[in-house]
């Protein structure tokens, strides 16, 4: 892989094309074709659904792979140099609304999630995030949760009033050290995969529950709903750019209707309102 990526860059350039020659099929260097690989990322964009930045990476992963076997002389030419990028449409957000919120906090107290389930609804953390949450990234003073999230970029958000006193609470009794979901075999956090399965049967009653993610989605449409500024929501997200936040939410937003629209008139005085 290419030497100049730190390391958890090269960690998830390893998974991106593990995944590629899992999914490809792929048995031998000759297999890696602009075909293989436009046939990937056009599987990334329609049925596994991924995000323009994250077909990119994926793209990115596998050109790193081909220069690495050029370099070794196992290639002449980089296929992804032939490979054009599927174009991904406008994306439609699912999100859980407040009725089915309810339910699955409910039912993610009698499966014994409630607090992962809760945290992940009222803060909007990606997976990965939820597990290297850590207690000192909690400061009860300020009620403000610190995440170091992509590309290891900080950001700060204010606790919810639902979860603070459980937090604050669960961090009395174990010290305010560690993690906050640990993993129940070690000292470390819970692994991604350990977060997978322990969703699955809450998803086996709610199937409109795709991931971990869905909760991410219903902070933030929730948010958009209630009149909460874009601009806000993308900076407790951690999006890289507003436009990102827009381009998913902004349809949710009160604020999406103008009233000047109503400017426009045939004749002075006139008014349309019934």
């Amino acid at each position: 892989m290419h030497s100049t990526l730190d390391k958890r860059t090269a960690r998830q350039h390893a998974a991106h094309v593990k995944r590629y020659l899992w999914q490809a099929g792929i048995q031998h260097v000759s297999e890696i074709t602009p075909a293989s690989i436009q046939d990937y990322t056009a599987y990334l964009v329609s049925q596994a659904g991924y995000a323009p930045a994250t077909v990119r990476n994926q793209h990115s992963a596998i050109a790193n792979l081909c220069n690495y076997l050029i370099s070794r002389g196992f290639m002449t030419q980089n296929p992804c140099e032939r490979v054009q990028l599927p174009r991904v449409p406008r994306p439609i957000v699912n999100y859980l609304t407040p009725d089915e919120v309810e339910q699955a906090l409910a039912l993610a107290e009698y499966l014994r999630i409630g607090l992962s389930v809760k945290v992940a609804i009222y803060t909007g953390l990606r997976r990965a995030e939820l597990a290297s949450l850590q207690w000192p990234n909690i400061h009860f003073e300020n009620r403000i949760l610190v995440v170091r999230g992509k590309q290891a970029k900080v950001r700060s958000l204010p606790i919810h009033d639902a979860i603070y006193p459980i937090l604050a609470v669960i961090a009395s009794t174990c010290g305010s050290k560690g993690w906050v979901f640990p993993n129940t075999h070690n000292d470390g956090p819970m692994t991604l995969n350990r977060w997978t399965s322990r969703l699955k049967p809450l998803q086996a009653v709610m199937p409109q529950i795709s991931g971990w993610h869905i909760f991410r989605h219903t902070f933030a449409s929730l948010l958009a709903q209630q009149g909460v500024s874009l601009v806000k929501i993308a900076e407790w997200l951690g999006h890289s750019s507003q436009e990102l936040t827009r381009k998913y939410y902004v349809n949710l937003a009160p604020e999406r209707y103008d009233a000047d629209i109503n400017r426009l008139t045939l004749r002075e005085g006139e008014n349309y309102g019934q």
